[in-house]
């Protein structure tokens, strides 16, 4: 049996279950835990009868997004950059593994709990299908400590320019229901009744042939990339997250989340007027 130190890996009724297990940082996304994430998609393409994989977060919470301090591990942009623009696997925290989620042949769903925030909701844009409990939290709050926002909030994902502006403009969460109002996700439902809607969900594809759902995928993925998606790895995003990442704002939140704790950085990212 194969082990895991940050995921839970289950198979259920056609699906395969990819539980993000860090409940310790609200699930928050390093480089182990997106590598096993990739590992498990994998395995569940070679996995006879697994019909769709879910990716869901212990605990009722899917993710509040990177891990800051794997991210500060680097010093400085130019090493940032070299890191990032060499082997994707050495990059801290997610790019190098949202492509496999992209370009699985098997569709991918989101079962969305508590926070999607920043990396986390980019995950949720790039599954095919996500599910949302009512009570869930999306958004990009890490635009408030300097970073440039996630590339994936476009209209190419659903999201019209005027609420993607809102959302990286400000920063701000917001609830499933506006989530759905906008295309975010394709639905919210009573948080009670969110695992059996995807479970429901998966049971309606395995009314349609794998290869009709594959090709399906392959073909709406590639009018994406028509409309203008580049692949999360690209060239320029790795440019411009290694270049904000080392703002004066940025350093601000790091150096109090180093004195003081994350949870003041945070509290001064969500409070402090920046220039």
């Amino acid at each position: 049996m194969t082990e895991y130190d940050y995921i839970r890996y289950e198979e259920e009724d056609g699906a395969s279950v990819i539980t993000f297990d860090r409940p310790e940082t609200l699930n928050a996304f390093n480089t182990g835990l997106l590598s096993e994430v990739e590992a498990g998609i994998e395995r569940a393409e070679e996995s006879d009868g697994i019909r769709a994989i879910v990716l869901r977060g212990a605990d009722g919470v899917f993710s509040a997004g990177n891990d800051f301090g794997e991210e500060h591990d680097l010093d400085g942009p130019a090493e940032r950059l070299e890191a990032y623009t060499g082997d994707t696997q050495q990059r801290p925290g997610y790019i190098g593994h949202y492509e496999a989620i992209f370009q699985s042949p098997l569709p991918v769903i989101a079962a969305i709990e508590g926070y999607a925030l920043a990396a986390a909701c980019n995950v949720a844009c790039l599954c095919d299908i996500a599910i949302a409990a009512e009570d869930a939290e999306f958004g990009y709050p890490d635009v408030r400590m300097g970073s440039l926002p996630g590339i994936l909030v476009h209209p190419y994902v659903g999201v019209g320019i005027r609420h993607a502006k809102e959302l990286l403009f400000s920063g701000q969460h917001i609830d499933a229901a506006e989530a759905e109002r906008i295309d975010l996700i394709n639905r919210a439902v009573p948080a009670d009744d969110l695992w059996e809607e995807v479970m429901h969900q998966v049971d309606r594809i395995k009314l349609t042939p794998s290869s009709t759902v594959t090709l399906s995928k392959y073909m709406l993925n590639d009018a994406m990339r028509q409309m203008g998606y580049q692949a999360p790895d690209g060239r320029l995003d790795r440019y411009l997250w290694a270049f904000s990442s080392n703002t004066t704002v940025n350093k601000t939140f790091h150096q109090i989340q180093s004195e003081e704790g994350l949870e003041a950085a945070i509290e001064w990212m969500n409070n402090a007027e920046k220039r």
